[in-house]
């Protein structure tokens, strides 16, 4: 496996995009135990079709709701939030755009996973 991230960016994230995305996991890495949160997109009616679609490869497990500590995505967030919205100006939302998307495609983000999966 490559350890390069797979992230797409999307004009509106709703479960029809989170579905896209489902499709894009399933070429890249066949079977999955996926870790999400309750965001509606994840949550909506098309995506709990898909999921019960494709039990076969994907299994999904939600992180609990509003325990913001237990998912590790949430630090992702924060350290990017820090690097690049925080400390620097964009004069335009492109700049802001591109700049987002190298940050994502570059940092390699190290977690203690046992930390959060131990909670």
């Amino acid at each position: 496996m490559n350890h390069r991230h797979l992230f797409r960016q999307c004009r509106e994230m709703n479960g029809h995009s989170f579905t896209a995305f489902l499709r894009q996991l399933k070429q890249r890495y066949g079977r999955l135990i996926l870790l999400i949160d309750n965001a509606p997109w994840h949550t909506s009616t098309p995506v709990k079709i898909y999921l019960n679609e494709n039990r076969s490869w994907l299994r999904v497990i939600y992180f609990p709701t509003n325990a913001p500590e237990m998912n590790p995505v949430e630090e992702c967030w924060r350290q990017m939030k820090n690097d690049v919205v925080g400390s620097t100006f964009h004069p335009t939302f492109q700049q802001l755009k591109n700049t987002l998307t190298t940050y994502l495609r570059t940092k390699r983000y190290k977690h203690n996973l046992l930390k959060y999966l131990r909670q």
